[in-house]
């Protein structure tokens, strides 16, 4: 998986190299899942992308987090788990990629929650994300890629 990684990063920084246009951005990302067993049980016990691979992916433009696993997290533990995360995903890059390279990709409480439910309990997941420190937390919702602030609007309404 890391070679398999890797080759897909190089296409698309090959690509770029090659390309004349300067107006339009591509990037690549790797996605990551279940992070918390490989931040709590150890390497040995938990081989996880986080831990196996990202480390190894020498130019790897963003991570990407399948957070399920910390959704219901305090803040003081979902901040430790970003921060573990940061702290695996190589430096290569900080130059190049301004801000921060790691997103939100997926969360949510699907069939567990009925409508009612869900909107206030992504709302205080959101909000907690938000609060990351003083980072700019960019996630994708509904699609967009959007780098959230917890001074912009979406924050004051929540």
């Amino acid at each position: 998986m890391i070679n398999w990684q890797n080759h897909r990063q190089k296409a698309v920084d090959d690509a770029k190299a090659a390309t004349v246009v300067s107006n339009v951005n591509v990037f690549y990302y790797a996605e990551a899942n279940r992070v918390r067993d490989a931040m709590l049980n150890g390497p040995d016990n938990n081989q996880r992308v986080i831990n196996y691979v990202i480390p190894y992916v020498t130019n790897l433009d963003y991570l990407s987090y399948s957070s399920y696993d910390a959704m219901n997290l305090a803040a003081s533990d979902l901040y430790a788990t970003l921060d573990y995360m940061e702290s695996k995903l190589p430096t290569n890059k900080v130059s190049l990629i301004p801000g921060q390279r790691i997103w939100i990709g997926e969360y949510g409480w699907g069939g567990s929650q009925n409508s009612n439910q869900q909107e206030p309990t992504n709302t205080r997941y959101i909000q907690r994300l938000l609060n990351y420190g003083t980072k700019d937390l960019p996630y994708l919702l509904s699609g967009k890629s959007t780098t959230m602030k917890p001074t912009n609007n979406l924050a004051n309404r929540l």
